[in-house]
């Protein structure tokens, strides 16, 4: 039908727009975090976008559901002010014929966030984090003073007089506390640091390296060249030498880089924990969320659609679509966080956008005979 593929067309670029402009302001929004921290780790800007175009599918969460609620809200918003609805009913279609064009985007729109944040977001959101991760320690940097004396960590400690570059220094000191056998002191004319494989070295030239064994007479060493770890993890339980390379450093999978399943595994190994209702809620959430743009579309269009040749209340029904949306919103988030303390509030969860959907299905359908009940009730009320 050509009307259909009008309303189609026009609630199509509303919504394209709509969510461009959204995921923009997001954009903008996590720019300054993430150029913040791009600088500080020494990134360029190939880093930044790299990380901006990760984080998309993390922006289609947000703005995938209300790109469609101002895209359907904008386009049949237009088409009451233009008249152009109270001539399609003239024609003789219905609440529910009008509304099938914004009620198939919703639809597909649903279906791509289902995807988007089963699949795609998990796995985009791990690369992003060991992306970030690789730039945290990419290139690695202890600050230094001259004549103080720095700890690098519980067990390390340097001394140095001079620094003659950003990378050199001359009459080092260090002392190594990290192997409980044995304390390490090492005296040296000159220094330089060096970043290799996430880990900072310290080469040390002509000097003097002092063991002292507990209870015995130290040895004393002397060196053209040693090379030190200053990253070395702690091995105060285990034998230490100078040089040997640590492990990469891992770091905590969160939540969002589990997929439905991996979600649903985790809550059977917590299974008697207080965190097994937490996974439970944050992996069925995920359905709910992407039955979000059907559910806010089908408020748009049964408040615009049933009301559309009322003028007298017109702004107050607006008003009222944007507050159920909030609404809405507001109350999904606090029985997905019930939820995660007692799943038994988790087929609320579920109950809240299914029975939208159908109440706005119901009353597209059965638009003459809710509005004949209305005008019955108003006279009743006006006698």
């Amino acid at each position: 039908m050509r009307i259909t593929k009008y309303i189609l067309k026009i609630t199509f670029i509303n919504t394209l727009i709509s969510t461009l402009v959204i995921m923009g302001i997001v954009w903008l929004s996590q720019s300054f975090r993430s150029i913040k921290f791009i600088l500080e780790k020494g990134g360029n800007i190939f880093d930044f976008f790299k990380l901006s175009f990760l984080s998309i599918p993390s922006w289609l969460s947000i703005s995938l559901s209300f790109g469609i609620f101002f895209g359907i809200f904008i386009s049949y918003t237009r088409l009451e002010n233009d008249k152009e609805i109270i001539v399609m009913k003239s024609a003789g279609l219905n609440g529910m014929q009008i509304a099938f064009p914004g009620i198939l985007i919703s639809f597909f729109i649903s279906v791509l966030l289902f995807l988007n944040l089963h699949f795609l977001s998990p796995m985009s959101y791990t690369i992003f984090k060991n992306y970030q991760n690789e730039i945290r320690y990419r290139s690695p940097e202890i600050s230094f003073n001259e004549k103080t004396f720095i700890d690098v960590d519980k067990y390390t400690t340097i001394f140095f007089e001079n620094k003659s570059t950003q990378n050199q220094i001359t009459n080092v000191f260090v002392q190594d506390r990290r192997n409980i056998k044995e304390n390490i002191e090492i005296f040296a004319k000159e220094g330089i640091f060096y970043s290799k494989e996430s880990n900072i070295f310290l080469v040390l030239k002509e000097g003097t390296k002092i063991f002292s064994p507990k209870n015995k007479i130290p040895t004393i060493i002397d060196f053209e060249m040693n090379t030190i770890n200053l990253q070395e993890s702690d091995k105060r339980n285990k034998n230490f030498e100078f040089g040997v390379s640590t492990a990469i450093k891992s770091r905590f999978v969160e939540d969002k880089e589990l997929s439905f399943f991996d979600l649903i595994d985790k809550s059977k190994l917590h299974n008697e924990f207080k965190n097994h209702s937490k996974y439970l809620a944050e992996a069925h959430s995920r359905n709910v969320n992407s039955f979000l743009p059907l559910t806010f579309s089908m408020i748009v269009l049964s408040f615009l659609l049933l009301i559309s040749n009322s003028r007298k209340y017109n702004i107050l029904y607006r008003v009222s679509i944007f507050g159920l949306i909030f609404l809405t919103q507001t109350i999904l988030i606090v029985f997905k966080n019930l939820s995660t303390k007692d799943i038994n509030f988790l087929p609320f969860l579920y109950l809240i956008p299914i029975s939208i959907v159908i109440s706005g299905f119901l009353l597209l359908q059965f638009e003459t005979f809710f509005k004949n009940l209305n005008f019955k009730i108003w006279k009743t009320n006006a006698q």
